[in-house]
């Protein structure tokens, strides 16, 4: 996962870039050979992943239009109404002619269950600036992209974009006085947030187009974003996962949205039982149903006030109150715990729950233990 933080500039074709050694004192700049790609954008056709503030493209640097060449990249984020812009991204590089796998369970949390279609394509020639620290870390790249539009909308628009990425976050103020220096020079910050905007949005689709941007308000676009990036973090079993989702549980989603995942995931780990205590590829797929049903609920307006589910026993009950109790301490502590957090959700995991009871010794020692 890459947290890519770009500034968007907007330029004429015979805008000429300005010297930057001026702005970016103690900066080795190194300039990379122009390179040609070829990018595709898929969505569904009610555009489930622009509505979301996501995007998914393949990108490669070869004339084709099949599947299995390049790279798939989905970046999805709260979308930003100004040209500044951060967004999540992950990537995997194209095996066989259709979506990775590793995608699918983030589609289905932004509601991309249907058939996926073209929706743009382009091809760009890309020349790029790194800017290096003196130990030879990249810790700015500009990017001048010279783009065409070759299928959507606006097939055969051709634009200039200019990408500042923020690659070290302690150098954002060289990053904003290029960008400031570059519209001293005529450059002007963008109007779109994306290629994929600028591809399809024309004053004939404009208000659609905005209405789809605006389907969601931004505090659902960034529950969805959250519960994405739990669902495409790095591969490493079932303590990972935890890790994670004690993260996400704490720190991530709003505390209504995390108080009804954790209700939905004691009830279904207490049905459940050891289907979720051996691997992880259970309880990895207990938390994507869960993260898509709780997505949907979002989508739908009711995320965090849905009926929560009838608890089967006094002692899923109390497990569950325990859960709670100790998420609301930690959250309105400060930074929590996350670790901890982690190994309390693994010890619900490993209640013996086809045989609990109310005054079960196990129940009794996890009550000890947190409570």
């Amino acid at each position: 996962m890459n947290l890519e933080v770009e500034t968007k500039l907007s330029a004429a074709f015979d805008f000429v870039l300005p010297d930057l050694d001026e702005v970016v004192v103690g900066l080795h700049i190194t300039r990379r050979p122009s390179k040609r790609t070829y990018t595709t954008y898929f969505d569904t056709a009610e555009y489930d992943l622009l509505s979301c503030g996501a995007a998914l493209r393949l990108r490669s640097s070869q004339e084709s239009r099949t599947l299995d060449i390049g790279i798939w990249t989905l970046k999805f984020a709260p979308p930003s109404k100004g040209f500044k812009s951060s967004r999540f991204e992950f990537e995997v590089r194209a095996e066989g002619s259709s979506v990775p796998q590793k995608f699918i369970p983030a589609l289905g949390v932004f509601g991309a269950t249907g058939p996926l279609v073209e929706v743009a394509a382009l091809s760009a020639v890309r020349s790029s600036i790194m800017f290096e620290a003196a130990d030879g870390r990249p810790v700015i790249e500009l990017d001048d992209d010279f783009v065409a539009v070759s299928e959507g909308p606006n097939r055969g628009n051709r634009f200039r974009e200019i990408e500042i990425e923020l690659l070290d976050p302690s150098f954002e103020d060289q990053a904003e006085d290029i960008a400031g220096l570059l519209v001293s020079y005529g450059a002007c910050y963008a109007a779109s947030s994306s290629k994929l905007e600028q591809a399809i949005d024309n004053p004939g689709n404009h208000a659609w187009i905005s209405g789809l941007l605006d389907r969601y308000e931004h505090p659902v676009v960034g529950e969805l974003s959250r519960l994405a990036s739990l669902l495409l973090g790095e591969v490493g079993g079932r303590k990972v996962l935890m890790n994670r989702l004690a993260e996400e549980l704490l720190i991530g989603l709003k505390e209504d949205s995390a108080r009804e995942f954790i209700v939905q995931f004691v009830s279904k780990v207490a049905l459940g039982g050891s289907l979720y205590r051996e691997e992880s590829d259970g309880l990895f797929g207990l938390v994507t149903d869960l993260s898509i049903s709780l997505a949907t609920e979002l989508r739908n307006g009711v995320g965090g006030n849905a009926a929560q589910p009838k608890l089967s026993s006094l002692a899923v009950r109390r497990a569950c109150e325990t859960v709670l109790a100790n998420a609301a301490l930690m959250r309105r502590g400060g930074r929590p715990d996350t670790a901890v957090f982690a190994e309390l959700l693994e010890d619900v995991v490993s209640l013996p729950w086809g045989e609990l009871s109310q005054g079960d010794e196990a129940l009794g020692r996890f009550m000890g233990k947190w409570s």
